[in-house]
């Protein structure tokens, strides 16, 4: 069960959506409850073509009366005795007060976070009371960095903790046009545009290198109206806008070097900060495209990757160290080849999305009858 708007642009959507389908892989029954927000997208009839997933587990949506005050616990609450009529053998929570409820109705429950949960107040409360509770199984977290908090802060057992880092589809022998001439070097930017996730340096690193073409695919109709703005008159940076997360892949594969330029503080969609726990979907599906990849130098990343190897890392907001990287790549045809296959390596053995579902459901899961 997650809370996020199913089907939309959201990044945790599309997390929640590939773990089931990595679960069902593995021969596991899943259900995915998602709650009836208003932000969802209802032109969208066909939700795992959307994600790019195989029709492999049901989706159903719950009631959910209002994103905001006592309604809110009611929603979960809601979504909890949903996952209740469905009598699973396991319940596999994205959503705290929901997985909370569950727990509270008897039913054992993995719980998975990517950020710390706030403190006070009734969410608090429900948080640390699933921390504790006689049903929690497991508590998922995405990196060293975050389990290390959740020791800290809340006193979390760390034998329940696993740390499970996201994962990607691997998008195969797919073939992609290039976006631009071939004597060019075609660089390229896929994701949100939340602030801290880099666009600027992306922009920046425009104007420091004419002689390479950037393409910035994603962002709403808003952001990407500012930065269009912001970037007129420029003619080697492409917004292409918003793409359905299952078409994303022919733009990784167009592309001869991707760039996940991380600031030190990075927004996401609810307002939060996840720079110092993050485990981001967009770095592991650059390694599964096989394309050389430059990202910040933050400590959460080292525990994914590493300089030389597999990235080449630069310090955040460094426009001359990320212009200088890029200087490298664009002299060096085998450099791009050996770092874009040492990535695709890393990502075939530890960071898909079935090996994901594995090591989170390890030893909590029934295993799946034949």
């Amino acid at each position: 069960m997650a809370a996020s708007p199913i089907p939309s642009s959201v990044a945790s959507s599309v997390q929640v959506v590939k773990m089931c389908q990595g679960m069902a892989r593995l021969g596991h029954e899943v259900i995915l409850l998602a709650p009836d927000r208003a932000e969802i997208r209802r032109d969208v009839a066909d939700v795992p073509a959307f994600y790019g997933v195989d029709p492999c587990f049901e989706f159903r949506r719950a009631s959910w009366p209002s994103a905001s005050g006592r309604l809110y616990y009611l929603s979960a609450a809601a979504l909890a005795w949903a996952a209740r009529k469905a009598r699973p053998d396991l319940v596999y929570g994205r959503f705290p007060e929901a997985t909370a409820a569950s727990a509270d109705l008897g039913l054992p429950v993995i719980f998975e976070t990517h950020l710390p949960v706030r403190s006070g107040g009734l969410r608090g409360l429900l948080h640390r009371r699933l921390l504790g509770h006689r049903h929690l199984r497991r508590i998922v977290v995405i990196s060293n960095a975050l389990k290390r908090e959740y020791v800290r802060r809340y006193g979390a057992r760390e034998d329940l903790l696993a740390v499970v880092p996201d994962a990607a589809d691997d998008p195969g022998e797919a073939v992609a046009r290039r976006l631009g001439p071939p004597e060019r070097l075609q660089v390229g930017y896929i994701g949100n545009l939340y602030p801290g996730k880099g666009v600027e340096t992306v922009l920046a690193l425009a104007v420091a290198c004419p002689w390479a073409d950037f393409h910035v695919v994603g962002g709403e109709p808003e952001q990407v109206r500012t930065w269009a703005e912001r970037a007129s008159g420029l003619a080697n940076f492409r917004l292409h806008g918003y793409v359905p997360h299952g078409q994303t892949d022919r733009y990784r594969l167009a592309c001869d070097v991707l760039l996940a330029p991380y600031h030190r503080r990075v927004g996401t969609h609810g307002g939060g900060e996840a720079g110092q726990w993050m485990s981001p979907l967009k770095l592991f599906e650059y390694m599964a495209a096989g394309r050389a990849i430059v990202v910040s130098d933050l400590p959460v990343l080292r525990e994914v990757v590493r300089d030389g190897v597999d990235t080449i890392m630069c310090e955040p907001e460094n426009t001359v160290a990320w212009s200088d990287a890029l200087c490298r790549l664009a002299a060096d045809p085998g450099l791009r080849t050996r770092l874009g296959r040492a990535a695709r390596a890393e990502f075939l053995r530890a960071h898909t999305w079935v090996a994901r579902a594995r090591a989170a459901l390890e030893g909590v899961a029934p295993t799946p009858s034949s």
